[in-house]
């Protein structure tokens, strides 16, 4: 169960990423550069900690041998 909220939880955070880096998009085409930069480092930070919730979740809930 903890597995399947962890890669949940990555898949969230990672609709977030999806989401600025849309915004960033559109601030870049509307000449917004500001708004532009700012939404790209966001959505930069938001997909490493998508992948990191990702890879932590089926590195540390793997079956235990011994």
């Amino acid at each position: 169960m903890s597995r399947i909220l962890g890669i949940v939880a990555g898949l969230v955070i990672g609709g977030f990423a999806v989401l600025a880096y849309r915004n960033a998009a559109e601030g870049w085409s509307l000449g917004q550069t500001d708004v532009g930069v700012w939404f790209t480092i966001i959505a930069g930070f938001l997909s490493i900690a998508a992948v990191v919730a990702v890879v932590g979740t089926i590195l540390h809930s793997r079956p235990q041998n011994g």
